[in-house]
């Protein structure tokens, strides 16, 4: 190719490290999409190893049914028969408030839990071992403590309204909330006991403006307490007496409700709209690319398997998204076009899983689980890739000459150059294809878009003449 003194060539590399900065696409190195949806960042490559399946039973590949309603409310329920063998088991909650059952390790259908109703709003969910009972716990702020035996509903009168709970130390901890916000704790492996005295149950009133209590976690022979506005660690061994509490962190920025997650090793939150890892003892900003996240009543999240699932809604974005990050690679990915209402983790038989239901009308009553598919529920989702156009870091006009790419599945190709589009057909091949473009423009961007499930795509070089003003 001839090069005239008043121009120089450079090759531009188009890579997939992962999202851009919250920033003018000015600033976006070309290695940075701008937006990616259905697609996600591996080894510096693009792929479609993303999606939701119908989901299936922990020993079967065989699809689970609908569920006889609408699905309203997803739990674990960890159980056993009395032979000891594995019994887990799917809870829901359906729009009528109404309880249904399902057994994972063997094919089965939804059971209606008979005289058991959960009325309350936001419902959480525990599993205790009393007896030698696998019970699940069901708490409400607006309803009494609810337990269900195998599937044998049993309700606690004495109990406060819990707006969240956990097991710690063989006691029941749970967070009353109103004007003086209370962390209740009952009488030593005894969940039913809640009669106030030195040696049963008792409470500890937080008289502050931290704001109610959102949730509680046992981690690290702790527990912590995260309120609206802070976390605190209370440490709980034997007697009352001996109980001591530390507030952790604190910040004027609110800490989202459902966006806690445990990881195993430390705890994902969201605060302020942003999203931040916390070990116990020192908390730290991670996915600082990731936009703002908007505070809403349908958030859910569930961390399986090294990966830390949020559906939510971004600043700026239209609909739900699901937020997929990976906080040893500090990478995430997007899926969008279908709408999850529950997001719950899974671990079982060496099993891991996330189930989720969905918000959309035609699958309310139906379960998927998150996978590698490309696909969603049977068909394959729709790709899409984008680098908003940019200067390039020269304000001068360019000419784009031609665009070398490696795909393994067919895709849609597409140079913009000051508006204007240049779209190519590219096949599946292991080979490089070059597309010769010819377009001119001082900002220049790119996209991509493919309906395959299994896309991939390696970083595309693009060779553009920049030409002397």
């Amino acid at each position: 190719m001839k090069v005239f003194p008043h121009t120089r060539t450079r090759n531009v590399q188009f890579g997939f490290k992962g999202m851009g900065p919250n920033a003018s696409s000015e600033l976006v190195d070309p290695a940075y999409a701008s937006d990616a949806r259905n697609f996600v960042f591996e080894d510096g490559c693009l792929t479609g190893n993303i999606g939701i399946d119908p989901a299936s039973f922990l020993t079967s590949e065989k699809a689970i049914a609908d569920a006889p309603e609408k699905i309203e409310g997803l739990y674990y329920y960890k159980h056993s028969t009395k032979e000891g063998a594995r019994d887990d088991r799917l809870i829901m909650k359906a729009a009528s408030k109404e309880v249904y059952s399902l057994k994972l390790f063997e094919e089965s259908e939804w059971q209606k839990v008979p005289n058991l109703k959960l009325t309350g709003k936001d419902v959480q969910a525990i599993n205790y071992n009393f007896n030698d009972n696998d019970m699940i716990l069901f708490c409400s702020y607006d309803t009494p403590l609810l337990i269900l035996d195998d599937m044998t509903p049993l309700y606690s009168a004495s109990a406060p309204h819990f707006s969240c709970f956990e097991i710690h130390s063989e006691r029941l901890f749970g967070g009353v909330n109103g004007a003086r916000p209370k962390l209740w704790f009952s009488d030593d492996y005894d969940p039913f006991n809640w009669k106030v005295s030195a040696e049963e149950a008792g409470y500890i009133a937080f008289d502050d403006n931290f704001g109610d209590i959102i949730k509680v976690m046992s981690f690290l022979g702790y527990l912590y307490i995260f309120r609206e506005y802070g976390i605190f660690r209370l440490t709980a061994f034997g007697k009352q007496s001996e109980f001591s509490l530390k507030r952790v962190y604190a910040d004027t920025e609110r800490i989202y409700k459902h966006s806690i997650a445990f990881t195993g090793g430390r705890m994902i939150f969201i605060a302020g709209g942003k999203l931040y890892d916390f070990d116990g003892y020192n908390v730290r900003r991670i996915a600082t690319n990731l936009p703002e996240i908007e505070e809403t009543d349908d958030m859910s999240a569930a961390y399986q398997g090294g990966i830390y699932w949020l559906s939510c809604r971004l600043k700026g974005s239209e609909g739900m998204r699901i937020v997929r990050y990976e906080p040893v690679k500090d990478a995430f990915s997007y899926v969008t076009g279908v709408e999850a209402a529950n997001m719950l983790a899974v671990k079982a038989g060496g099993m891991e899983r996330v189930y989720l239901s969905f918000k959309d009308a035609d699958k309310a009553a139906k379960l998927g689980i998150m996978s590698e598919s490309g696909m969603f529920m049977g068909k394959p989702s729709k790709k899409e890739y984008k680098y908003e156009p940019s200067t390039l870091g020269t304000s001068n006009q360019k000419t784009v000459r031609r665009v070398s790419v490696v795909a393994y599945e067919p895709l849609t190709l597409t140079v913009i150059a000051d508006g204007k589009e240049f779209s190519f057909d590219v096949k599946a091949s292991d080979f490089v294809q070059r597309f010769f473009v010819d377009a001119k423009g001082r900002k220049i961007g790119l996209t991509l878009s493919s309906d395959k499930a299994k896309a991939y795509v390696a970083p595309i070089t693009m060779e553009i003449e920049v030409h002397a003003d």
